[in-house]
């Protein structure tokens, strides 16, 4: 793992980079300013704000990808998102970005694309048969219709903010969500405080520090139509927890300055990809 720290996407005072790394933020850089800026609804184009950057092999494919930790404008935009790199340093965001955390009571930092007549929330039903969530959303993120859209245990979000055909996707329906709320006014996502990736028993996983929870994913496959195979497990802050530390293993520093591992178990997970999602109702 390599971590990178910086506030800003053009901001690169007092970073220390290699000249490899240099390279790929640069090829990031100008990705995102020139082919796939990030959060444009109509012609507002917002400062970029990126919290942090990794870059890891998650899936394992043997090439590096860049995960991306985000300061989002908008209420339903990803705060995490993943970049392929190739060898040239060609640049591609992935299409399913996270948002881990629970949901929070809406505040008035983000915009929400309701109020400005760019976004819908509706539900799927059928009396003749089930309907897969994820087909409706595959279905509706091949239109020019919506450039996001968002799973939800109960209803789909979907917006038009300006997608240049790689339009964007987040799970969360395995977000706590009573099952009478039918659309996204009342809540937003979590800020991100920490990521970090590493190892355990051979797989690799990305952790997120969101409030009092840690978020812990394994991506199994970045598949070819952009989504993410992947398990989630959600555990409880340690209470001696301090920070993530640099360690390449699934361990913490605590406030004692010790280094201890995190305790969940790998057998069981609460997420798997949407793929296998059931219907939305």
């Amino acid at each position: 793992m390599r971590n990178i720290l910086l506030a800003t996407l053009l901001f690169f005072s007092g970073l220390v980079i290699s000249a490899e790394q240099s390279e790929e933020i640069e090829a990031l850089r100008q990705y995102l300013l020139n082919e796939d800026y990030p959060e444009v609804f109509g012609d507002q184009n917002y400062r970029i704000d990126i919290r942090n950057i990794l870059f890891d092999d998650l899936d394992k494919d043997g090439n590096n990808e860049l995960i991306v930790h985000f300061k989002p404008h908008y209420r339903q935009s990803p705060t995490i998102a993943f970049y392929r790199i190739t060898p040239e340093h060609k640049i591609s965001r992935i299409i399913e970005g996270l948002a881990p955390g629970p949901l929070v009571q809406a505040g008035d930092y983000y915009i929400d694309s309701h109020t400005i007549a760019m976004a819908v929330d509706f539900s799927v039903q059928s009396n003749s048969e089930e309907i897969k969530a994820i087909d409706v959303i595959k279905s509706a993120l091949d239109s020019d219709s919506f450039g996001g859209l968002v799973l939800y245990p109960n209803f789909i979000h979907a917006d038009n903010r300006t997608h240049n055909d790689r339009p964007t996707f987040i799970d969360m329906s395995h977000a706590d969500l009573d099952s009478a709320i039918m659309d996204c006014e009342s809540f937003e996502f979590h800020e991100v405080s920490q990521i970090t990736t590493g190892t355990l028993k051979g797989n690799r996983y990305l952790m997120v520090w969101v409030g009092s929870e840690i978020y812990i994913y394994r991506i199994e496959e970045f598949t070819s139509d952009g989504f993410i195979k992947k398990k989630l497990w959600i555990i409880d802050v340690p209470e001696d927890f301090s920070d993530f530390g640099n360690s390449r293993n699934l361990k913490y520093i605590a406030k004692d300055g010790k280094l201890k591992p995190f305790k969940f178990s790998p057998n069981q997970s609460l997420q798997q990809d949407a793929s296998k999602a059931g219907a939305a109702e």
